[in-house]
């Protein structure tokens, strides 16, 4: 995929492959719970998840496995976009100093496929 079109910051290469991918951007799974009005707690019933996934994937803190972004995409009826989750995970890895193009390429190689992870 040529990158050469976009800036160095991570958010550009998500948004640079998401466009490549068609465009599956979406919203992130916070921004979708704050549209909702819904607390974690009824984001996690929603999910049928723990009340710390839940939480740890809205913010960013983990990514979701497979049957789970299942769960999200039906619950948000495709709204919440699986390049989204990623751009809100990549945020949270760089707001913490941890960002890092290797845990980058891992996190779309795991939304792209999590049956190989």
């Amino acid at each position: 995929m040529d990158f050469s079109i976009c800036g160095n910051a991570p958010e550009d290469h998500v948004e640079a492959y998401a466009r490549a991918l068609g465009g599956m951007v979406g919203l992130d799974l916070e921004e979708w719970r704050r549209e909702q009005s819904l607390t974690y707690d009824q984001l996690a019933g929603t999910l049928k998840c723990s009340l710390s996934n839940a939480r740890r994937w809205a913010l960013g803190e983990a990514v979701p496995d497979g049957e789970a972004l299942h769960r999200i995409l039906d619950a948000s009826a495709g709204r919440v976009g699986l390049y989204a989750l990623h751009r809100r995970r990549i945020a949270y890895l760089r707001n913490r100093g941890h960002w890092s193009i290797e845990r980058a390429r891992a996190s779309i190689e795991h939304l792209r496929n999590p049956a190989a992870a």
